[in-house]
């Protein structure tokens, strides 16, 4: 793992317990959680995967972008052993923000 990850893998949650530790807009991350499915396509590319993966998702229950995404990519998860998803609170950590930070919102 990179040093990114060494540094802040430690900190983060389960999928699960993030989004069962939501308190801003608490419905909208369970209705688009409910929502999350993968079709046949979708799901076949997952299986197909080889290998571990590690995926670390930055975000905070605020954040409606996340909101929108986080719970199909932990779908995809879901759908394979080989993906494990966990979550990182920026609120908590704004310094792992700051690695990744573009000179402009969308860039």
């Amino acid at each position: 793992m990179s040093s990114f990850y060494d540094k802040f893998w430690s900190e983060t949650v389960t999928w699960s317990a993030f989004l069962g530790s939501v308190e801003q807009k608490a419905d909208l991350w369970e209705s688009y959680a409910g929502r999350a499915k993968l079709n046949g396509d979708e799901l076949a590319r997952v299986k197909a995967l080889r290998g571990k993966r590690k995926v670390l998702i930055m975000t905070e229950d605020w954040c409606g972008d996340a909101i929108r995404s986080t719970p199909t990519i932990a779908a995809m998860a879901a759908a394979s052993d080989d993906v494990e998803v966990r979550v990182l609170d920026v609120d908590k950590h704004p310094e792992a923000c700051l690695l990744y930070t573009s000179p402009s919102p969308r860039d």
